[in-house]
């Protein structure tokens, strides 16, 4: 019997369930991020193997990265669930706003270090020339847009937070079908978009990781299990509130980027 048609006869939903229910959709959301970066890849292969080259070491540094902050939401995700679990509606909606307001603060600083930066490091790799330049390129745009990736994943972290894992994956999945076309417009200058080579790929991630921010966002500003960023409440910034995210996500972001 389903969660949905346990809850339909009265019966509560096995702890199983529950744990499957919430795990399976996070699955494949990080299975669907995953697939952005494979799209890039196998659309820049007709650009030749310097495009190969170059994206793919782009690729490895920007997933260091969001492994790092996919694991700072979950930090988020907590206190959220805490503050929704004690029925403090108030809490959960001001954790919700400091943490997407702390996501923006935070990426700042990171974004333009990957762009004044990103030739420096990438030039340790030993790439043949071409496949440095696209890599440099392909970096820039990433950490240069930073914030929008934030965003999106502390965003994802909230919603998980006040009980929605569905929302995040489901909107990774319009993110994903939005790539394969802006991507392959971007690369090849197809249906009226500018050609720009193996870094159109990240300008189009770029642009459909946008629309999935917008997308999360909806339900979080009128509300979700508790969860509101609209309707009044303070965008100031709390140091107490980041306090309490680094000290639940950076341990999970150290054990999550050295395995």
């Amino acid at each position: 019997m389903s969660s949905d048609e346990e809850n339909r006869s009265g019966r509560e939903p096995t702890p199983h369930r529950r744990v499957l229910g919430l795990a399976a959709p996070i699955i494949g959301e990080n299975l669907l991020e995953t697939m952005l970066g494979i799209v890039d890849t196998v659309l820049v292969a007709r650009v030749g193997m310097a495009a190969i080259a170059g994206v793919g070491m782009g690729q490895q540094l920007t997933f260091f990265v969001l492994s790092m902050l996919a694991a700072l939401s979950v930090g988020s995700s907590v206190l959220v669930a805490q503050a929704v679990g004690a029925a403090d509606v108030a809490t959960a909606g001001r954790y919700a706003r400091q943490s997407l307001l702390w996501s923006v603060i935070l990426s700042v600083p990171l974004a333009l270090g990957g762009v004044l930066l990103a030739e420096p490091i990438l030039r340790v790799c030993g790439l043949e020339p071409e496949a440095h330049r696209i890599a440099v390129g392909f970096f820039q745009v990433t950490m240069g847009t930073v914030v929008v990736l934030v965003a999106r994943i502390i965003a994802g972290g909230v919603l998980r937070g006040a009980g929605d894992s569905r929302t995040p994956m489901r909107v990774t999945a319009v993110a994903n079908v939005l790539n394969i076309g802006l991507a392959y417009g971007l690369i090849y200058g197809h249906w009226g978009m500018p050609a720009l080579g193996a870094v159109g790929s990240a300008w189009a991630t770029f642009a459909a990781r946008a629309v999935a921010l917008l997308l999360i966002l909806r339900p979080l500003w009128v509300g979700r299990g508790g969860v509101r960023l609209g309707g009044g409440g303070s965008w100031r910034p709390d140091v107490s509130v980041i306090r309490q995210v680094l000290s639940i996500g950076v341990p999970a972001a150290v054990e999550r980027s050295s395995s």
